[in-house]
Parts: C-alpha cells; structure tokens; sequence
C-alpha cells in the first residue's frame, strides 16, 4: 500500500493558530479523486469545509476553505470561509501525524500560522508538544505548493464575472446587478408584500422580519424560522449568480 493509500479515508483533525489550540477541531475525509471534506467536532461551533489535496513523492499537500462560526453566537457571522492550507511529510504508516498550517488570506501571500496534527476516526490525536513537523524534502514541498497554487480559486463575489458589478466607494464589497428583477416579478413581489407581510412598528422605524420568530429561551434572539417560499425563490436565484458559496454559508 502506498503512503497516498494510507491517506484516503477519515482522519480527525486538529490546527492551531498563532498558539491557539483547537481552532480547528473536527474529522476531515481524503478521497481518491483527490477532494477533502471537513465537518466540525460535535460542540460550541458549527462547521464544514471543502477543498482538494495533492501529493509529490513524500510531501501532501491539502487546501481547505472552511466556515465555521458559534451557533449561539450574538456578534457578525463571516460571509466567506477562511482558506487554510496543511504540508507535511506523508506518514510511513497510518498513524497520527502533523504539519505546517497555513492561512491564505484574499490578495495577500499565504502565512504561516501553527500547526495540524490528523489521527485514524478511533485513534489517540497526539499532544502538541509531543514532536515537530517531520520536514517533507523541499523540493517535493515545492513542487506540492505550486500544484495548490494552481488549483486556487477565488471566493464567489472576487469572481471576474462580478467585477462590472462592483461600486467604487469608501464602503468595500457592494455589488450591483441591475436589473435584476424584471418589472412583472417587482409587481409580483409588492403584491405578496401588501398581502402577506405584517410590518413591526417600532419608535424610529417599521420593519418586516424574516427568518426568525419566537424569542430564543436565552433572551438575546429570535428563533431561527424557515423563510416563506417566494423569499426562497429569490435566495436561489442568488445562489445562482454565485453570490452565496454553494456548500460554505450559514446555515
């Protein structure tokens, strides 16, 4: 068996970063056709993650771009997974092991940022002081680097196709699709509007909200609650436009 056959399957993971432990906490599963799939450690956070990873000799290299985010969190939800990437020397048997954890941050190179350590689903994830990386050789290492460097991809809004749309302005990030609606489906929309919506009266302002109801037990938010059908509509026709990641969004 090969050390790339050793590597398919489920492995529990583990990253650091900048000293941080267990930032990254959860099982990763290597495929054959050479993606990776991540799902956070039961617990505080929720999470997943999708990406690829490549071989050369005795180096691995595998990319991923994860979102993750507390579930009873109060504060700003990230809109875009964050994009890490792990290089290593490819274990000689299928037991725990670690590499180099690296962040690639949107238009800056990628840094350095601690580590990772993978261990079989039912084995003993090592300590971190226990040992350090096992250097791959640096041409392989190389070679695996310029491999990820090519099969990088740019998140959906930093997609060529959404540069017409993008404003120019001291507020970054706003895009504009015009005509979007056609003007049937504008009248339509008013209509359920007028028919179906409740507004919210408050002091400064009236508001329709969505996608949530009863007051969570905890006093600081609402419910989570399925959004009406023709709001669903429009969501997809966002996700087609490639506005939300197909798999890394909030769910």
């Amino acid at each position: 068996m090969t050390s790339t056959q050793r590597l398919v399957g489920e492995w529990q993971l583990r990253a650091s970063i900048m000293g941080c432990e267990d930032v990254i906490i959860g099982r990763v599963h290597f495929t054959e056709a050479g993606e990776v799939v991540y799902l956070t450690a039961p617990g505080d956070l929720i999470g997943r993650g999708m990406g690829r990873w490549v071989s050369d000799g005795s180096a691995l290299g595998f990319q991923l771009d994860i979102f993750q985010y507390e579930v009873t969190s109060t504060k700003h939800v990230q809109t875009d997974p964050h994009r890490f990437r792990g290089i290593a020397k490819l274990p000689s048997e299928k037991g725990a092991w670690i590499g180099e954890w690296w962040i690639l941050l949107f238009q800056q190179p990628p840094r350095a940022v601690g580590r990772f350590w993978l261990a079989p689903p039912n084995g003993k994830m090592p300590l971190s002081a226990q040992k350090a990386p096992e250097e791959p050789p640096e041409a392989a290492k190389k070679e695996v680097i310029a491999k990820l460097d090519k099969l990088t991809q740019p998140f959906p809004m930093y997609q060529p196709s959404w540069v017409p749309h993008h404003l120019a302005g001291d507020i970054h990030d706003v895009h504009y699709v015009r005509n979007f609606l056609e003007p049937a489906q504008v009248a339509e929309f008013e209509d359920i509007i007028d028919r179906t919506c409740n507004w919210e009266r408050m002091v400064t302002r009236d508001t329709q909200e969505f996608g949530s109801q009863s007051r969570c037990p905890c006093g600081r938010s609402l419910m989570r609650d399925a959004l009406p059908q023709w709001q669903g509509t429009v969501v997809d026709a966002l996700g087609a436009l490639g506005v939300f990641h197909p798999v890394l969004f909030p769910a």
